[in-house]
């Protein structure tokens, strides 16, 4: 074993070094001000208390895959593109003459614990990074402020660039399993992460479903973003769910009805 020339990392890393976008790309002065409402500034808000949890989160995953170098090498990236979302949130934000206080990003910091199972953890982030890329491509289409546009663009790329990283671990895990009885309770982990987000997204509690939630129940965000923007946001990411999941699974998943139908299948296996 070389860890060159097995380690996925170096791979996923010269990957982020070609497309990686600095903060510096982004003309802070220009920020146009009166084009935004408060609504806008609800929906910056809220996602960067969501993005805030990659702290902890990191913490866990160090913790549980102290093992695996390949992994725990990846999440230096991980960590380190993550965290400059919430600070370029934090820095728009600033411009509006919001604050946000070290005790507050510390409680926003603050995420719930691991499930048990290694596949469903990274599923759980596949689907999340998904989810988040497909709310930042809409900030980057219908944002009236053209530097948060350019945020959301940006911070699309990474997400899914991540959700892609996250899926290529999860096949990993998959191709090293010991015999064809771990492969399948592996595959039937990761049907059973997808059948609960797509079916019951409401109770999921990772924070970019927290998210989508608190956009709903927020007047002002409901103006600056309708229902069939934020329904649209959610199918996509959906979609994409279905189309990654079916690679790693190796079934042809359109609907909740075939996540249930394969799900029951491997139950029986």
């Amino acid at each position: 074993m070389d860890v060159l020339a097995e380690s996925l990392y170096y791979k996923h890393f010269d990957q982020a070094e070609r497309v990686r976008w600095r903060m510096c790309d982004i003309p802070w002065d220009s920020i146009e001000k009166d084009k935004v409402s408060q609504g806008w500034i609800d929906v910056v808000r809220i996602t960067l208390d969501a993005e805030s949890t990659t702290f902890q989160a990191t913490e866990r995953f160090l913790s549980e895959w102290a093992g695996d170098v390949d992994f725990t090498q990846w999440l230096s990236v991980w960590l380190y593109e993550e965290t400059k979302h919430p600070s370029a949130l934090l820095r728009w934000l600033s411009a509006f003459g919001a604050t946000v206080s070290p005790a507050q990003m510390l409680a926003a910091r603050q995420t719930q614990p691991f499930v048990r199972s290694k596949m469903a953890t990274l599923c759980m982030n596949i689907m999340s990074e998904l989810v988040a890329s497909s709310l930042y491509v809409t900030l980057h289409r219908y944002s009236p402020e053209p530097v948060l546009a350019m945020i959301g663009g940006f911070l699309a790329g990474d997400e899914a660039r991540h959700a892609s990283h996250f899926f290529n671990y999860a096949k990993k895990l998959l191709e090293n399993a010991a015999d064809d009885a771990e492969r399948d309770r592996l595959r039937r982990e990761a049907m059973q992460v997808l059948s609960f987000w797509v079916a019951s997204r409401k109770k999921v509690t990772h924070p970019v479903s927290v998210v989508f939630n608190k956009f709903e129940s927020n007047e002002a965000i409901r103006k600056a973003l309708p229902s069939h923007l934020l329904d649209e946001t959610m199918d996509r990411a959906t979609n994409k769910m279905f189309g990654m999941m079916s690679k790693l699974v190796g079934s042809t998943l359109r609907s909740v009805d075939d996540v249930h139908e394969v799900l029951g299948a491997l139950w029986a296996s």
